[in-house]
């Protein structure tokens, strides 16, 4: 339990304001989605779960709308919900802020679910799925946000 403390939150995530994790990926990988990313999470994870406890979630997060070089990663195929999935089995937040074309339908977001669900029981870890629906975009088209908080990416 994290009470008041001046023990840090270890968490590597990518924020707006500041430069991308791909960036320190692509230091070890030739590009972000390619062979080796899963073991450079992996590595990442390993890290950050050796120091000494500290408060908060403490791991390594992927929100693709959240950092620009995941976005980009996204929107030129070398990242999926697949991809993404496989990248949770080893530093898991699960799908964060993956956009989604609106007219995706409820049954392919229920396999989506279903397919995080199925992963967080097989390791016995929490992971979340955060899905953002585009209304009126579709595959191939870019997304729309208008937040200050999220970085557009294609479909």
């Amino acid at each position: 339990m994290c009470r008041r403390s001046t023990r840090p939150n270890s968490s590597v995530a990518p924020g707006l304001d500041h430069k991308s994790i791909v960036d320190a990926f692509e230091l070890l990988v030739p590009a972000f989605g390619s062979s080796g990313t899963l073991a450079v999470a992996a590595a990442v994870t390993k890290g950050i779960q050796s120091l000494e406890r500290s408060c908060g979630y403490s791991g390594l997060m992927l929100p693709v709308c959240e950092d620009a070089g995941l976005a980009k990663a996204f929107s030129e195929g070398r990242v999926g919900i697949t991809e993404l999935l496989c990248l949770s089995s080893v530093c898991g937040i699960g799908i964060d802020t993956l956009p989604v074309p609106g007219n995706l339908g409820c049954k392919s977001m229920s396999h989506i679910l279903a397919d995080t669900l199925a992963l967080a029981k097989r390791w016995n870890k929490q992971l979340s799925c955060r899905l953002l629906p585009c209304p009126g975009k579709e595959a191939g088209e870019k997304t729309d946000f208008r937040s200050p908080y999220l970085v557009d990416a294609t479909l």
